[in-house]
């Protein structure tokens, strides 16, 4: 790819200008279609839907460039989208424009601001405008990054951007144009040799974490004990709930439209736990977030793991939770981090969790 036919200067002269902790002007040119889908998200498609929210909402405000001179409001916005046919939410590329700091141990950055445009059908380019990266932080560093089945659970979009955990390439650098992706790659590594770029604390520490939510799968197998291990964790709730009526009601049960007598017989349809999976080791551990009981096929408040082991659900010895943590049941995957999972393939995902890679879950599946 060549960005734009204009002088090409050798960036190794450039670097030996830059002193360390003297900061640089960078511009990053990052495309949707160019990120691997071994990271799980996309951070232009990101970016962009959470920027649209915010400019339409008032948040944040658009200008028509980096300096700032006239204000887009969201109906000029919208107008913008509806005379060229396209949309802010769906674009291919976005720029951000930062400030990179050579320090002795990493490379530090600081993101000024983002220009978002877009391509109308006959190919020529739809300029939206420009947002203030002060402006943005605030609401990125509170909204999670959504991710599919690949990608690691619980950090921000604004920890993802601030990290540089995402394909881009420059197309500005000290103030001179960058002309391809090889002086792009070369500029890049010029200038940080073998230092990484500074990265926030991450959430959930160095191991690989991702959000399952599954539901006990009471449809007999050739495994017996898994079998019967299944039906067990039903039974010890509906015998649990049957007993402790109060309990029930404290969940919603008085207002399930299809519970309408103390005297109806109370059946548990279905158990949904969420829990977070991390992977250290090549070992999995379990750790149960939250519990939704379905009575009667309609659901229940739900539980958090604290509130379900104050209930201390059991039977002849086994405990509720305990089982919950030893996995020896059925349950089908219907949700890792926030992608979906259809019940035909739930089998393959657990498979491909429990014996792949986790930054290759689709890949796996995809194949199987």
């Amino acid at each position: 790819m060549t960005f734009r036919p204009l002088l090409i200067i050798s960036f190794i002269l450039l670097t030996r200008t830059i002193s360390v902790a003297e900061e640089v002007p960078a511009l990053l040119r990052v495309s949707s279609n160019e990120q691997p889908d071994t990271l799980g998200y996309n951070i232009v498609q990101q970016l962009s839907s959470v920027t649209y929210d915010l400019i339409l909402n008032d948040k944040v405000k658009l200008w028509d460039s980096p300096s700032k001179d006239i204000q887009i409001t969201a109906s000029s916005l919208q107008e913008i989208e509806r005379s060229s046919s396209t949309s802010f939410k769906n674009q291919e590329v976005i720029f951000i424009y930062e400030k990179w700091t050579l320090t002795k141990k990493d490379v530090q950055t600081k993101t000024i601001g983002i220009t978002f445009s877009n391509k109308d059908s006959r190919g020529q380019e739809v300029a939206y405008g420009y947002v203030d990266f002060s402006e943005l932080s605030p609401y990125l560093n509170k909204t999670e990054m959504a991710m599919n089945a690949n990608g690691k659970y619980g950090e921000t979009v604004g920890y993802y951007l601030e990290s540089k955990k995402f394909a881009f390439n420059l197309v500005q650098f000290n103030y001179k144009v960058v002309q391809s992706v090889s002086e792009s790659q070369s500029v890049i590594h010029s200038f940080k040799g073998r230092r990484k770029f500074s990265s926030p604390a991450s959430a959930m520490g160095d191991e690989e974490a991702k959000l399952i939510v599954y539901r006990v799968d009471t449809k007999p197998t050739d495994d017996t004990l898994y079998t019967s291990n299944s039906a067990r964790l039903i039974g010890m709730v509906e015998d649990y709930l049957t007993k402790n009526k109060e309990e029930f009601y404290n969940l919603g049960g008085d207002k399930l439209q299809n519970f309408v007598s103390e005297k109806q017989k109370l059946y548990v349809t279905a158990i949904e736990v969420t829990e977070m999976w991390k992977k250290s080791d090549g070992q999995i551990h379990y750790e149960p977030r939250a519990v939704q009981f379905f009575v009667n096929d309609s659901a229940l408040n739900k539980l958090t793991i604290s509130e379900l082991t104050l209930m201390d659900i059991e039977q002849e010895g086994q405990k509720f939770v305990l089982m919950l943590l030893d996995k020896k049941f059925n349950y089908l995957i219907t949700q890792i981090n926030s992608q979906i999972i259809p019940l035909r393939d739930s089998y393959t995902y657990q498979k491909a969790l429990q014996t792949y890679k986790w930054s290759q879950i689709t890949e796996y599946v995809k194949y199987y």
